[in-house]
């Protein structure tokens, strides 16, 4: 019998697939401008363009490249802050944890050249295991 919690291992793969997600979007996004046939309107759209993320291809590369990358925790802890803790009433009105992903992001900069930089988020995850707040 399944149990009806989520284990750790499967609150650390929704956030993962959670950046996978937002950096594929945010690449398909710089694509589509940079594809745009109105040179007008595409110089203007890309001063504001972020860098073009290099995505990671699934959960198990970024495992791989970002070994202990993900910490289960009732407390975030930045590297320049930490919050209160989630209350036992806030575990039994919908939080279950926070997950902790310290990762390595990939990216090409103007010039096209790979560099990388470190990120932290601190997702919250419901009980039901949707994402219930971030804090980059």
């Amino acid at each position: 019998m399944r149990s009806v919690f989520l284990s750790n291992e499967e609150k650390i793969n929704l956030v993962i697939k959670y950046i996978l997600i937002r950096e594929k979007n945010a690449l398909k996004s710089i694509q589509y401008i940079k594809s745009m046939k109105n040179s007008k309107l595409k110089r203007g759209r890309e001063k504001y363009l972020p860098h073009e993320p290099i995505p990671y291809k699934n959960i198990e590369e970024f495992l791989r490249l970002n070994p202990n990358c993900c910490k289960i925790t009732l407390n975030y802890i930045t590297s320049d802050y930490e919050a209160n803790p989630i209350s036992c009433w806030q575990r039994l009105t919908g939080w279950s944890a926070i997950v902790g992903v310290r990762y390595i992001a990939r990216y090409r900069d103007d010039n096209g050249i790979g560099q990388v930089k470190k990120v932290e988020i601190f997702p919250g995850i419901s009980n039901c295991g949707e994402l219930i707040w971030e804090l980059v």
